[in-house]
């Protein structure tokens, strides 16, 4: 999660932001992949009408990202460091020495490969 200038929190897209090797005061810091984002905003696709916001200008497309990563695409960076400040790392409890938590659910899935063997016979 990001806490914005205007004191707005965001959840930034797990799939664009990584931990990196560091930490600040025990808290991580985190990356976001600005080569991603690039890359999408160049694909062409399909036009839609736009009856409340013209979203083809850069500036207006850049408004929902930290300023940190509006910079680093204006720039043409791939990779840039999140302000420490404004971060926030939602993960389950983990090992000091490991950079990520095992998700949640992956405790779960014996019990969910288990049911689904259980739906099959009965199925049968």
């Amino acid at each position: 999660m990001y806490l914005l200038e205007d004191e707005r929190i965001i959840t930034l897209p797990v799939h664009l932001v990584r931990i990196a090797n560091v930490m600040i005061g025990n808290e991580p810091v985190l990356e976001f992949n600005c080569k991603s984002v690039r890359d999408d905003m160049k694909q062409q696709g399909v036009k839609a009408q736009k009856d409340f916001l013209e979203d083809e200008d850069l500036e207006v497309r850049l408004e929902g990202f930290p300023p940190e990563v509006a910079e680093a695409l204006k720039k043409g960076v791939d990779w840039v460091q999140l302000n420490p400040e404004n971060t926030f790392v939602m993960q389950d409890f983990k090992e000091d020495w490991t950079r990520y938590a095992v998700p949640m659910v992956a405790t779960c899935l014996s019990a969910f490969r288990r049911k689904a063997l259980i739906a099959q016979y009965e199925s049968a």
